[in-house]
């Protein structure tokens, strides 16, 4: 792939929100390494959209104060709250979940949830085995890093088959798992 390949390509691109249909027939070429910006919604649906999301994300009482302020957990919900403004198709999470308290850590698995029951596709990359098998249909295993190779020690000790794996640039079809397990586990997943 040469430098001058587009890193986004879209031809006759549609969004609508409700009966609004706020972009229509739009093409777009974005190069490599390009910051390209987007305006987006209109004050009064911005103003709708973002009071949906503090309530969705129990952050109403925090709407008035300063960023600065807020804890590590009601900054993370915040994150993933900016990150869908305009409901995505497809959401990259990176480790979500880091530093945050049990409480904190709940919330945001369930928001994760309710993306994905919305139909949202997402990607999530965690540190945590347990977070994977919670939220995750289907999950890729790194063992070529520390805590890829804890993971796999974890699995073995669990009695959980494992299997392919991730090594150099993934191939997710056949270097995953399934909760319904795989290579003829009992398990709830395995690799």
């Amino acid at each position: 792939m040469s430098d001058s390949t587009p890193a986004i390509e879209a031809r006759g691109l549609v969004k609508t929100f409700g009966d609004t249909r706020a972009v229509d027939g739009v093409d777009l070429e974005v190069r490599r390494g390009a910051v390209y910006g987007v305006l987006g919604l209109g004050r009064a649906e911005a103003k709708r959209r973002a009071d949906d999301l503090l309530e969705a994300f129990d952050l109403v009482d925090a709407a008035s104060k300063l960023v600065k302020n807020f804890s590590g957990g009601m900054r993370r919900r915040l994150d993933i709250a900016a990150s869908i403004v305009v409901t995505p198709e497809l959401l990259f999470l990176d480790e979500p979940t880091t530093g945050l308290d049990p409480r904190s850590r709940n919330q945001v698995w369930d928001i994760i949830r309710a993306l994905a029951g919305q139909g949202t596709t997402i990607l999530l990359c965690t540190q945590y085995l347990d977070e994977a098998d919670q939220l995750a249909e289907r999950i890729a295993v790194s063992p070529d890093s520390e805590r890829g190779a804890e993971a796999v020690a974890a699995l073995a000790r669990a009695g959980i088959a494992v299997g392919d794996f991730v090594r150099g640039q993934p191939s997710l079809r056949s270097s995953s798992c399934s909760r319904s397990g795989c290579r003829g586990s009992s398990r709830r997943w395995a690799c």
